[in-house]
Parts: structure tokens; C-alpha cells; sequence
């Protein structure tokens, strides 16, 4: 009988499985309440995985940056939720 690679749990196998089934990327999201952690857990996911780390807020702050339309769609979107708050 072939064993399972899930027997002791994913992150145990992670290797095996992207290998096995030519995994080339992995998106884990972390949803949870404002202040509890999030930025941290998803940290120590991705450094034991070896995995990027994209950061929801980094990511609004570049497109408010960005000097084009982008740039502009961002900002102007950005306003009116402020204003619908």
C-alpha cells in the first residue's frame, strides 16, 4: 500500500506534494480581525514554506504611489470609501 503524504498533516509534506503533482505556486490566505495577528502568522508561514509574503496594506500603499491612471484609479477609490465610512 502506497502511504499517504498527508498522514501527519500538509506542512509535513508540503515537499513531496509540490514535487508529486508539479505545484508551482501556493496562495495561503490569512483572514482574520483587525490587530490579531495576521501579519505575523502569515510571516511564519512563509518563512518555513520559503514562500513570498505579499502584505495587503504595502500593496495599496505602492498603487497610491504610482504616477499613471493606476495610480490615479487607486486614490480616487480610495476617497470615496473614506467618505462612504
Amino acid at each position: 500500500m502506497k502511504p499517504r503524504y498527508c498522514e501527519y498533516g500538509i506542512p509535513e509534506n508540503l515537499y513531496l506534494l509540490r514535487n508529486e503533482f508539479k505545484i508551482k505556486m501556493i496562495y495561503i490566505l490569512v483572514l482574520r480581525h483587525p490587530c490579531s495577528g495576521k501579519i505575523f502568522i502569515a510571516n511564519k508561514i512563509s518563512n518555513k514554506f520559503n514562500l513570498s509574503n505579499l502584505i495587503i496594506s504595502d500593496i495599496v500603499n505602492w498603487g497610491k504611489e504610482l504616477n499613471n491612471e493606476l495610480g490615479d484609479e487607486i486614490r480616487d477609490k480610495l476617497i470615496e470609501i473614506e467618505k462612504n465610512e
